[in-house]
């Protein structure tokens, strides 16, 4: 249970900040419930209340800078300014957020990260459903 919304950290940032600063210490007060299934109904709850918010174009920009944060000692400053400027191409609607994404994971393939790697928001849905080509 611990590691699932570990794995989902990004993707529930996305989709509502507030929600997601609510899940954590939920998860982490597991052991203050008596029964068990109570618990999951409202952890599925808290999960699906913030999945149901739409994940904005401003909450994506703030999780993909949050990950360019990962890269600060890895990337050089050609690097660092090119994936800005992509993030913000983003931002502005010029891109779609695949650009951003894929220079992500280009730089989390020669950089590996634990973390960033353990994330099912770089790739949340199966490729042949093709839904992040709809999401802008």
């Amino acid at each position: 249970l611990l590691a699932s919304p570990s794995r989902k950290t990004l993707q529930l940032l996305a989709h509502h900040q507030a929600g997601y600063r609510e899940i954590g210490p939920f998860v982490a007060r597991l052991h203050e419930w008596d029964d068990l299934d109570a618990f999951f109904v409202r952890y599925r709850e808290k999960l699906m209340a913030i999945l149901r918010h739409p994940a904005s174009r401003k909450n994506h920009t703030n999780v993909l800078m949050h990950i360019q944060g990962y890269f600060h000692r890895a990337l050089n400053s050609r690097q660092r300014a090119e994936l800005r400027e992509v993030i913000l191409g983003y931002r502005a609607g010029r891109l779609p957020i695949l650009a951003p994404l894929t220079l992500l994971k280009h730089y989390l393939a020669e950089h590996p990260d634990d973390y960033l790697r353990s994330q099912n928001y770089f790739e949340p849905y199966p490729d042949t459903l093709g839904l992040r080509l709809a999401i802008t």
